[in-house]
């Protein structure tokens, strides 16, 4: 068995000293990805991103695309709005709804529908008895 120098343990702790700080700052990186929100409910928060993101989330999964402006619980739905962005920076995915206008998010099935006129909705929130936004 080959011993190891004293040059060779300063090189191999340096390696894992490295290692150890790209874990952390991937960690930081990852934690920051939502700041702090309204919490809706069940696990789900209205998160921004940045000064102009913001979303529905459930943990770091977006269940309500970008630009949510905004958003109210009723019941076990999740209502709110989304406009077009002024910027399109991180919005040249193809992953991502282009379906603006009022949105309707079941927190008991995960599905949703978007895309509803402002008539379609006032007449939804009235069907339903929901409080207007």
């Amino acid at each position: 068995m080959k011993s190891i120098t004293a040059s060779e343990r300063f090189v191999t702790s340096r390696i894992f000293a490295t290692a150890a700080r790209v874990h952390v700052i991937q960690l930081t990186v990852v934690s920051c990805q939502y700041e702090a929100g309204t919490d809706l409910g069940d696990g789900y928060m209205y998160a921004r991103k940045n000064s102009y993101n913001a979303y529905i989330v459930k943990g770091h999964i977006v269940v309500v695309d970008t630009n949510v402006v905004t958003a109210a619980v009723r019941g076990e739905f999740i209502v709110g709005r989304r406009e077009e962005p002024e910027r399109y920076v991180e919005f040249s995915s193809e992953e991502v709804s282009r379906s603006f206008g009022y949105f309707v998010f079941d927190k008991s099935t995960g599905s949703l529908i978007e895309g509803l006129s402002h008539e379609q909705f006032v007449e939804l929130i009235k069907k339903e008895g929901w409080e207007p936004l």
